[in-house]
């Protein structure tokens, strides 16, 4: 083998590696939002059980209407409002990983084209064929 096929082979496996670091620590980071998102579901789930415990002990009116938020005592009118900002919170925040992921997810698709590519098959297609097939990037 010449030098210059030598060098070229060199060349080619030092991008496959550092491309293949940038891989991992980017899979990793979409865990990480994966399981960032789980936690704001446990949070919610939580803060659902902290409300059905006070109806328990508060008197709570009969019935909550939009027309009727306007008139609640202002001893409703508190823990309401911090539900429902808490509520608006978390949607932000799983939004916001969401957003995240599917950052995450192209560039980590990326990489495995670029791989494939340089090395001359088809190595690297996890995230490619979620993309095609799978249903949990549109959430």
């Amino acid at each position: 083998m010449s030098d210059d096929g030598y060098s070229e082979l060199l060349r080619t496996q030092i991008k496959v590696e550092a491309l293949l670091m940038e891989y991992d620590t980017l899979r990793s980071e979409m865990v990480f939002r994966m399981n960032s998102r789980f936690a704001v579901i446990g949070y919610l789930g939580a803060m659902i059980a902290f409300v059905a415990f006070q109806t328990g002990s508060v008197a709570w009116p009969e019935a909550i209407w939009p027309l009727s938020l306007l008139t609640l005592p202002k001893q409703f009118a508190w823990p309401l409002a911090l539900v429902v900002l808490s509520l608006l919170f978390l949607f932000v925040v799983w939004r916001r990983f969401g957003t995240l992921i599917k950052r995450l997810s192209k560039r980590v698709t990326q990489i495995e084209h670029q791989v494939n590519n340089l090395i001359g098959e088809d190595i690297l297609v996890w995230e490619t064929l979620q993309h095609k097939t799978g249903i949990f990037h549109r959430l």
